[in-house]
C-alpha cells in the first residue's frame, strides 16, 4: 500500500480544501494510505472531515504562528501580537523561530518515509514541503503569474525545481507557470479538479436548515467564491442580460468575499 501525506495550511473554507475533500473522498483506500498535515489546526469548517486523516497531532507553537490575532480579544489577543512581534524583530536578525519550526517537522516528515508527499496549496507549504527528502508533488490552483504579483514576486525556481512533478488543474493557470519558469515546463501535469457527484447528489436532497432566502419558486443561481478577477464574476451582468432577455424568470445569489 502507499503512503501519499498531504500538506495544507488550516480547516478553513475555500477551494483548496474542499478539492482536497473531493479528492480523498475518492481514492481508493485499498491502494493508498492517505494521511494529511496541518499546520494551523485551529477549528474550521473542514476539521471533522479531515481530522480522521490527521497523521500529526496539532503543535502549540505552529498554531500560534498561523493564527489571525485579529479573531480574538484582551490576553490572547494581545499574546498573539506580541509573538508575531517577537517573529518580525528576530527575523531583521536572519532568525526565523516559524522557519525553524517547520524545518524541524520537515525533518520528522521525511523520516516517517512516505511514498509521495503533496504541497497542496502555493505560498510557505510549498516552501516547508520542499524541504522534506523523497518524492514531492507541488499542487498549483491559481494564475501564478497574479500571484507573483501580489506576493512580492519572490523568485521560486528553485524551490519548485526540488519537486518531480507540478500540478495543476487547468491550461491557463500551466501557461501561466510555464511562461514565469520555462525550465520547469517538463515538469508540469494538468489533471482538472475532480467532483465527487454524489455528495452534490446527496446535498441536492437535504432539506433541513435551508436558508429561507432561496426559494425554488423559480430558476435560481448560486455562484459561490472570492469576488475577484480570477472567478470572473464581472460576466454575470453579461448572462443576466441574455437570460432577460429571453423572458427567463431567474434570481442569482453572489456568496463570497473579497
Amino acid at each position: 500500500m502507499k503512503r501519499i501525506l498531504f500538506c495544507i495550511e488550516n480547516f478553513q473554507h475555500g477551494g483548496i480544501t474542499k478539492a482536497l475533500e473531493n479528492i480523498i473522498s475518492l481514492v481508493d483506500k485499498e491502494k493508498y494510505d492517505v494521511g494529511i498535515f496541518v499546520v494551523n489546526q485551529e477549528d474550521g469548517p473542514y476539521k471533522d472531515i479531515f481530522v480522521p486523516y490527521l497523521k500529526y497531532p496539532a503543535d502549540k507553537f505552529l498554531n500560534a504562528y498561523c493564527t489571525n490575532y485579529r479573531k480574538y480579544h484582551g490576553i490572547k489577543k494581545l499574546s498573539l501580537l506580541a509573538l508575531k512581534f517577537a517573529r518580525k524583530t528576530l527575523a531583521k536578525f536572519s532568525y526565523d523561530p516559524f522557519e525553524k519550526l517547520l524545518a524541524k517537522w520537515a525533518k520528522r516528515i521525511s523520516n516517517d518515509n512516505f511514498d509521495c508527499v503533496i504541497a497542496f496549496a502555493e505560498g510557505y507549504i510549498t516552501n516547508f514541503v520542499s524541504k522534506i527528502k523523497g518524492h514531492k508533488i507541488a499542487w498549483i490552483h491559481i494564475d501564478y503569474k497574479r500571484y507573483l504579483t501580489y506576493s512580492g514576486n519572490p523568485n521560486e525556481k528553485s524551490v519548485y525545481g526540488k519537486y518531480g512533478s507540478i500540478v495543476i488543474p487547468s491550461r491557463f493557470s500551466s501557461a501561466s507557470f510555464a511562461e514565469t519558469y520555462p525550465e520547469l515546463t517538463e515538469k508540469i501535469r494538468i489533471i482538472p479538479n475532480v467532483i465527487n457527484c454524489e455528495i452534490v447528489k446527496n446535498k441536492s436532497v437535504e432539506t433541513s436548515n435551508l436558508d429561507k432566502r432561496f426559494t425554488t419558486d423559480c430558476f435560481t443561481l448560486v455562484s459561490v467564491g472570492r469576488v475577484c478577477y480570477e472567478k470572473r464574476f464581472f460576466q454575470i451582468p453579461v448572462i443576466a442580460r441574455k437570460l432577460k432577455s429571453r423572458g427567463i424568470n431567474f434570481k442569482w445569489y453572489i456568496i463570497g468575499d473579497g
